[in-house]
């Protein structure tokens, strides 16, 4: 849906709020997914907002209750242990605390082999 919505945003004769614009890329972030990222970003500071922010989503991430809700993989007691290994798995990788990870489908320009440019 993602792509679709870039893609259609993009065309000058497609009917909707504003003038076409096309989006430089497209990064995915998998929430519910595994997957090798493309690159991760440092979230160290910030894990416990994240935390506190999907404590907030009790509909999405609690057991069904009497048959109320349907269970799912994010509603299972183990997913949000799930997302802090991921995220600390990601930023073992990168030398961080935690890291959320993104996937691009087009290459990543680097300006040069160096991490730091002195």
């Amino acid at each position: 849906m993602l792509t679709e919505a870039v893609f259609n945003a993009g065309l000058r004769r497609y009917v909707g709020a504003g003038e076409a614009w096309r989006a430089d890329w497209i990064c995915y972030y998998f929430i519910n997914d595994s997957a090798t990222p493309s690159f991760v970003v440092d979230v160290s500071d910030y894990y416990e907002q994240k935390r506190l922010a999907l404590e907030c989503h009790t509909t999405q991430f609690s057991a069904p209750a009497s048959g109320a809700n349907v269970a799912t993989r994010l509603n299972t007691p183990l997913f949000m242990q799930l997302i802090d290994s991921r995220d600390a798995q990601f930023g073992a990788l990168a030398g961080v605390a935690r890291a959320e990870g993104f996937v691009v489908r087009e290459p990543l320009v680097r300006p040069n082999l160096m991490k730091r440019v002195p």
